[in-house]
């Protein structure tokens, strides 16, 4: 996503209206504009990692503790759409850019094309 604008003060605004969050290789959650949903729930880094069968959303601006018991996850089909669509974006960015892989010497110098 091109971010140039917002970098050099040309836009107040991103250009990104979320991002998907990820723990090593494992999609965890993802942000969209003011809600998160959760594909996955661990709330102490002891706890087991349990994969959830829908998103767990939370509307950040009523529920910024992230409360479980709050979830929107049958309410808000249409946030669930928009992050999917953002994900998939974010996935078929990586055939065409893939991640620069771990272990990479710095300075990273990417090959030719």
């Amino acid at each position: 996503m091109d971010q140039r604008d917002l970098l050099l003060g040309n836009s107040e605004a991103s250009a990104r209206e979320g991002f998907p969050i990820f723990f090593g290789d494992k999609l965890y959650a993802a942000k969209w504009r003011n809600f998160k949903l959760h594909f996955v729930w661990q709330v102490n880094a002891t706890d087991p990692v349990l994969s959830l069968g829908l998103p767990a959303v939370f509307n950040l601006l009523a529920n910024p503790r992230e409360i479980l018991d709050e979830t929107l996850t049958t309410s808000h089909v249409l946030v669930i759409a928009a992050a999917s669509k953002m994900i998939g974006d974010f996935q078929a960015s990586l055939q065409e850019h893939p991640p620069i892989a771990a272990g990479t010497p710095d300075p990273y110098l990417p090959a030719a094309t």
